[in-house]
C-alpha cells in the first residue's frame, strides 16, 4: 500500500485514506502451530483502537467452517450504531447468498424488512396532480386565463399570455441556433422576469438552463460555460457586453475542460427578446422524458473546482408539486423570488406559483438585501 502511495503520488486530503477508503480482507492462509521443542504456544487476540480506514471488514473462515466477521471503522465518521447496521446489512446479505447461491448479488437483500417498510412509507408521495411539463401547465393557464398576472419584477409585469409569448419566442431563436434535448444553455442576467421567460424559453426548446452569477469573476464564469459545453448563452440589453467577454474567454479556453465545444469557438450570444408570438404561433412543444435534462447548477466547489449538479424533468417536476403541497398553494397566492439564481431554491421559487396558475415576484438585490 505504502509503495502504492509512492508510485501514483495521488493528491492528498488529510481527511482521509489515499487510493481507497474501504477494505475488505479475507484471511484464508493456513495457520501452524508448531513449536520448538516442548513449548505449547497458544494465540492471544490482540486488541486494535485505532482505525486503518474508514471501514475495514475482515472475513476469517474458522475452523468449523463457519465465517468470522469483524467491522472495523472510523470513530470520526461512524456511530457503533450505524457500524453494526452495516454489518447486519453484511449478514444478511451472507445467509440470503448461502441459501440460494445462484441469486445475483444485485437481488441480494440490502437492507431489513423494517428499514424497507419505513422506506416506502417515506417515498409514499401519492398525488392526485400530476405535471409532465411544466411549460405545457403555464400555457394551459394562459389558455384559460390569459390577462392574470404571472410575473412582476422591480420594473414591470408579465401576464400568462405574455409569459408565454415571450418564453415561445426564446424557445423558436433557441431552436432555429441548433438546441436540442439534454444542449446546456447559459443565462447571464440578473433576477427579474427576463431570468423566468429565459428558463422557460430553454425548457420549451429542449435545452437545459445554466445560470451564471453576473457578479462571479469572468474566469469562473467562463469556465462553467467551457466546462458543462454549453454553445448558447443568453443575456440581458443590459449585460450583454460581460456576456460576450465571458463568450470570448469561453472560447478561448475551450478544450481545457472535460466537456467542450471545439476548441477557439466562442458560444453564440442570444439577447432575450422583448417580443412575443401569439397564442396561435406558439412553438410546439416535444415530448419530454423524465430523464431529459432540466437545469444544471454548479456547486460552490469545496473539492478545489465547482462542478455541475445536473437535474433532471422528473425531479423537478416532483419538487415543484411538493412545494405546492407543502404549501398549500393556489391560484391566488404570490411566490416572492429573492434567492440568487445559481442557488436551486431559485427554481421553485420562479416556478412553483405558475404550475397552480398564481403570480411570482421577482425581488432585486436592492430590495432584497434592504434590512428592513
Amino acid at each position: 500500500f505504502d509503495r502504492l502511495v509512492q508510485e501514483l503520488a495521488p493528491d492528498r486530503d488529510r481527511s482521509r485514506n489515499p487510493i481507497f477508503q474501504v477494505m475488505l480482507a479475507f484471511q484464508n492462509a493456513p495457520t501452524t502451530q508448531t513449536a520448538p521443542g516442548d513449548l505449547d504456544l497458544t494465540y492471544l487476540p490482540v486488541g486494535d483502537t485505532t482505525a486503518k480506514f474508514d471501514l475495514m471488514l475482515l472475513a476469517e473462515e474458522t475452523s468449523g467452517g463457519e465465517l468470522a466477521l469483524v467491522l472495523e471503522y472510523s470513530t470520526d465518521l461512524f456511530t457503533e450504531q450505524t457500524a453494526r447496521a452495516v454489518l447486519d446489512d453484511i449478514q444478511r446479505a451472507c445467509r440470503a447468498a448461502a441459501a440460494d447461491p445462484a441469486c445475483p448479488v444485485g437481488e441480494l437483500a440490502p437492507v431489513s424488512q423494517r428499514e424497507d417498510d419505513l422506506l416506502r412509507t417515506w417515498n409514499r408521495t401519492n398525488r392526485s396532480d400530476r405535471l409532465d411539463s411544466l411549460v405545457a401547465r403555464v400555457r394551459e393557464h394562459a389558455s384559460t386565463r390569459p390577462d392574470a398576472v404571472a410575473l412582476t419584477d422591480d420594473h414591470g409585469s408579465l401576464t400568462y399570455r405574455e409569459l408565454v409569448g415571450r418564453a415561445s419566442r426564446v424557445s423558436r431563436e433557441l431552436l432555429a441556433a441548433g438546441v436540442v434535448a439534454d444542449d446546456r444553455v447559459a443565462f447571464h442576467g440578473e433576477r427579474g422576469v427576463d431570468a423566468v421567460v429565459a428558463f422557460l424559453g430553454i425548457l420549451g426548446a429542449g435545452g437545459a438552463y445554466l445560470p451564471l452569477d453576473p457578479n462571479a469573476p469572468l474566469a469562473r464564469k467562463a469556465d462553467m460555460v467551457t466546462a458543462s459545453g454549453a454553445r448558447l448563452l443568453i443575456t440581458t440589453a443590459g449585460q450583454t457586453e460581460q456576456t460576450h467577454a465571458i463568450a470570448t474567454e469561453a472560447g478561448r479556453t475551450a478544450g481545457t475542460g472535460t466537456v467542450t465545444s471545439e476548441a477557439g469557438t466562442p458560444p453564440t450570444v442570444l439577447v432575450c427578446p422583448t417580443a412575443a408570438d401569439a397564442p396561435e404561433e406558439l412553438v410546439p412543444l416535444r415530448a419530454l422524458d423524465g430523464d431529459d435534462l432540466a437545469y444544471v447548477l454548479y456547486t460552490s466547489g469545496s473539492t478545489g473546482r465547482p462542478k455541475g449538479a445536473m437535474v433532471h424533468h422528473a425531479g423537478m417536476n416532483n419538487h415543484l408539486l411538493a412545494k405546492v403541497d407543502d404549501l398549500g398553494l393556489t391560484g391566488g397566492d404570490v411566490i416572492a423570488q429573492n434567492a440568487a439564481l445559481t442557488f436551486d431554491i431559485s427554481v421553485w421559487q420562479m416556478t412553483a406559483a405558475l404550475v397552480t396558475g398564481g403570480r411570482t415576484a421577482v425581488y432585486g438585490d436592492e430590495t432584497a438585501h434592504h434590512a428592513t
